[in-house]
């Protein structure tokens, strides 16, 4: 149902008629209602009838699943059964897993085998280099819209690979924790000494708030004695007025 929903499958065929999606037509494209009591062969029908029209209109559906590694088995058992529909000459619809390790540990059990044998491509993402890490991390920034006044530090960036091992997700989370103490000691410098705590806060070796906190409190101790001084002398003439 969330398949048929989130492609605007309609309950009946409207033909080949373009409609806006914020068009008075189209206002109940997304409406599920039709759905409830259908059976799940039914609801097959109707989804290969819409992808077998899109087809006919040379439009290539594609499915993209992130963190396929969650799904529960019931539910990679039903999306094999959505690689079923075909013609003769071509798919209707191509589904790409995006996951981590452990999918391909649950697509070895038994019940998983017809699905795991109907992947027909694989990528898996390697380890990056230190200078592939620095031109990622470069051109995320610059993406970002960062790239003129966001810098890193001598050595930031190979800190940054060290802690990481050049995974992507390791280097996504270091700098993202990175960037945070950067904003906290508003700093547009990102330093080795902001990647180490980052990196060390996400192993939960080091409390990051903690060092945040005297991060920012280090640039006002010069102002901390005056301060002091001066609610001292307040407090003692407050004190004198109320004993007269």
């Amino acid at each position: 149902k969330a398949i048929l929903q989130d492609l605007g499958v309609r309950p009946e065929n409207t033909g080949d008629k373009k409609e806006r999606r914020d068009s008075p037509e189209a206002a109940n494209l997304f409406d599920t209602g039709w759905m409830e009591g259908l059976t799940k062969k039914q609801l097959l029908d109707r989804l290969n009838m819409f992808l077998a029209q899109r087809a006919q209109q040379d439009i290539f559906t594609v499915i993209i699943i992130d963190e396929a590694q969650n799904m529960p088995m019931s539910l990679l058992e039903q999306l094999r059964l959505l690689s079923n529909l075909e013609t003769a000459k071509k798919k209707l619809l191509q589904i790409i897993f995006v996951r981590q390790l452990e999918l391909d540990r649950k697509l070895r059990w038994p019940g998983l085998r017809q699905l795991n044998q109907r992947i027909s491509v694989r990528f898996e993402t390697k380890a990056l280099s230190k200078e592939d890490t620095q031109r990622y991390i470069r051109h995320r920034i610059a993406v970002a819209g960062g790239a003129h006044r966001l810098r890193f530090g001598a050595g930031a960036f190979g800190a940054i690979w060290r802690y990481s091992k050049g995974y992507p997700r390791f280097i996504n989370l270091i700098c993202d924790r990175a960037l945070l103490l950067g904003y906290t000691e508003r700093s547009f410098v990102i330093t080795r000494g902001m990647v180490r705590r980052a990196a060390l806060a996400l192993q939960g070796k080091e409390d990051a708030g903690l060092s945040l906190s005297f991060g920012g409190i280090r640039r006002y101790v010069p102002f901390i004695a005056p301060a002091a001084l001066l609610l001292f002398v307040l407090l003692f003439m407050v004190y004198r007025g109320l004993a007269k």
